[in-house]
């Protein structure tokens, strides 16, 4: 069960890098902002590939 819980935080990380990403965007930090979308969306896309990239079992 533990190993299932760290998997969904990684999950759930790249969203709170584009909360942290709006909170620096308010808060009129423009660089730290930017940065922080950056990483989330570098994220985002290697969290998204094995799915993207898995084959899909389908039974009919």
């Amino acid at each position: 069960m533990p190993a299932s819980r760290s998997v969904q935080r990684r999950d759930e990380s790249p969203f709170f890098g584009f909360f942290v990403s709006l909170a620096f965007a308010a808060a009129g930090r423009r660089c730290f902002a930017v940065a922080a979308c950056l990483v989330s969306i570098g994220l985002l896309l290697k969290l998204f590939k094995p799915h993207a990239t898995s084959s899909l079992d389908i039974v009919l």
